[in-house]
């Protein structure tokens, strides 16, 4: 019988060993998992975070960009329209005059002609 003792004994130290084994590993996996959650919602937020930072930077350097092209056309369209007015006095100079001034011109060579020619 005492063999019997030491036998329920032995399983029974066995079997609360392995019971406080199984509660220690509840309790540190519930710890783990506790940490683990903390951990995701930290990385969350930090995503969160992180994702309107970048669509803040992408919108800024976007509208930046947006002004640079703006500022690019108004200095081109600036630069075009002085060109064609350059070029358009340039067209006009040498078109021909016409008629009523060819003759304004000649009436006034005519009259300086004479008023020379009377000077003599």
């Amino acid at each position: 019988m005492e063999t019997l003792y030491i036998v329920i004994g032995a399983f029974s130290s066995i079997f609360i060993f392995l019971l406080g084994y199984s509660v220690n590993g509840v309790l540190n996996g519930k710890k783990r998992l506790d940490y683990l959650e903390s951990y995701l919602e930290d990385t969350e937020t930090t995503i969160i975070k992180l994702d309107r930072d970048i669509n803040q930077r992408v919108d800024r350097e976007l509208e930046d960009t947006h002004q640079t092209f703006r500022d690019v056309e108004t200095d081109l369209r600036g630069q075009l329209k002085s060109r064609m007015d350059k070029l358009t006095n340039q067209i006009i100079k040498k078109i021909p005059p016409t008629n009523d001034t060819i003759i304004k011109e000649i009436q006034k060579m005519r009259d300086d002609f004479f008023a020379l020619r009377q000077n003599f």
